[in-house]
């Protein structure tokens, strides 16, 4: 099967070595790669050359507009997503996440491949020593909203409330509004990991207290992931949000 448009997921550090050589062998016939974000490593950059257009600057129109102009001379493009593909939330509007990045080409008429990229919250679980306990009131939540704009600090507000231990894939430019909504929600005492340069060679891990680590909350840069402990409930009435109190 042709496939006009290949959605691929990198690592957390955006190493290419995490790539699968089936995933590999797909980039190579690939004449066009777009990375959507800032951070690039210089192995990415060498492993596709001219081939790798990456910025904040792309717009998910430049996608659409590449795959009509390749598919006419029957040359697939790709589209890199920073591990963790399917949780990318987007960029305001700007670039698409993977999810509907496929719908809108699907819709166009262009043939689709997903490849999932190295899951980053259990790599940051991971590097921090952290386990989930195989129990009902054991749980995990993701947070990709990133806490970008209103909408996102509520979506946050609201996992906050949840008897779960938190995964932040960063925050972008709005750490100041995360770092308030944790306080506000779980405490200044709440336990947390920030994971720096998450799958890198120079990954480094800081636990503590909320307050303790807040200037590595506020300064923080990707890859990385902080981890927030569960919540500490004491009265059944005290839950909120979409979670269901343990029985």
């Amino acid at each position: 099967m042709k496939v006009d448009v290949h959605l691929v997921g990198l690592g957390p550090a955006n190493d290419p070595n995490t790539i699968s050589q089936a995933v590999w062998i797909h980039l190579q016939r690939c004449e066009h790669i777009f990375y959507p974000g800032q951070w690039v490593n210089d192995d990415l950059i060498a492993a596709f050359g001219d081939r790798l257009t990456w910025g904040r600057h792309l717009r998910t129109e430049a996608i659409l507009e590449a795959a009509t102009q390749n598919a006419t001379a029957s040359a697939p493009i790709a589209v890199l997503y920073n591990g963790d593909g399917r949780l990318f939330s987007g960029r305001g509007g700007a670039f698409a996440s993977l999810g509907d990045m496929e719908t809108l080409l699907l819709s166009a008429g262009f043939v689709v491949k997903s490849w999932p990229g190295v899951n980053s919250v259990n790599a940051a679980l991971d590097a921090a020593g952290w386990q989930l306990a195989a129990a009902p009131e054991s749980a995990l939540l993701t947070v990709a909203s990133l806490c970008r704009g209103p909408s996102g600090a509520d979506a946050l507000r609201r996992a906050a409330r949840c008897h779960a231990v938190l995964a932040l894939l960063w925050c972008e430019d709005h750490a100041d509004v995360a770092f308030d909504v944790l306080l506000q929600e779980r405490g200044a005492d709440v336990p947390i990991a920030i994971v720096k340069r998450l799958g890198s060679a120079d990954e480094e891990t800081l636990q503590g207290p909320l307050d303790s680590l807040k200037p590595s909350f506020l300064a923080l840069r990707p890859p990385a992931v902080i981890l927030v402990a569960q919540r500490i409930f004491t009265d059944r009435n005290q839950f909120m949000g979409p979670c269901d109190p343990p029985s």
